[in-house]
């Protein structure tokens, strides 16, 4: 069995364990036993899908014959490396919450530079060849890997940067798996890869969920903030 076919059913058996572990950490008590624990669970299994996705998608744009071939390779491997830095991130603001200045990590640049440059070739690629999957894709994969970016060349700016970053961080690379999965397994029901509906589907689902829960630490950690505020002598 070659190395492809090896990341092949890695990937679909890591794809497996991460959807069906990705509810209970949204769901469960933050911080809790279950949040952590099923929250790894979804993490290792998110990273086998980024890996073994760029090895398959790779070999899939070398042996292309034709541009069309390639299209739908070089989408998923545009949207691994941009779930790979979400999931990064997802964890990494955590591993650094005590940061007060830039951070000067090599993986934290590094990867987050590569996120924003897939993600901005996913939307010229898509300009050029009239792609709309690419070009929503890009529309919203640029700004969000820009703020990304730009949260580890600056000085945390909330005292709750690191929550924050963590909630978009993790539910941003269930969006993406669920998109991948969804494109992926679109003509089992009937759509053609290209439909708007597969990758957008997930994002209108889940993205409202994102914003309130952002919008519902940031509120907390304001009143928290006040609290305190109040206290001091």
């Amino acid at each position: 069995m070659d190395l492809i076919k090896v990341a092949l059913h890695l990937h679909v058996a890591a794809g497996a364990i991460a959807l069906s572990s990705m509810l209970i950490p949204i769901l469960s008590r933050k911080g809790g036993v279950s949040h952590r624990w099923l929250g790894w669970v979804f993490v290792l299994g998110m990273a086998v899908i980024c890996t073994t996705a760029l090895l398959v998608s790779g070999e899939a744009i070398r042996q292309a014959q034709n541009a069309h071939d390639r299209d739908f390779p070089i989408f998923l491997f545009c949207l691994s490396i941009f779930t790979g830095g979400l999931l990064s991130i997802g964890v990494r603001a955590l591993r650094t919450k005590q940061r007060t200045e830039r951070s000067r990590s090599a993986w934290d640049l590094g990867l987050g530079g590569l996120s924003l440059l897939a993600a901005t070739t996913a939307l010229v690629y898509g300009l050029e060849r009239d792609r709309s999957v690419f070009v929503g894709f890009g529309f919203v994969a640029v700004p969000l890997c820009s703020v990304q970016l730009r949260y580890w060349l600056r000085a945390p700016q909330s005292k709750v940067h690191h929550i924050l970053q963590h909630i978009v961080g993790m539910l941003g690379s269930c969006i993406a798996g669920l998109i991948a999965f969804t494109v992926i397994n679109g003509h089992r029901f009937g759509l053609p890869r290209s439909a708007g509906v597969l990758w957008a589907t997930p994002a209108l689902v889940r993205g409202p969920v994102v914003v309130g829960w952002l919008i519902v630490t940031w509120r907390r950690s304001e009143k928290s903030t006040r609290i305190v505020l109040q206290a001091s002598p």
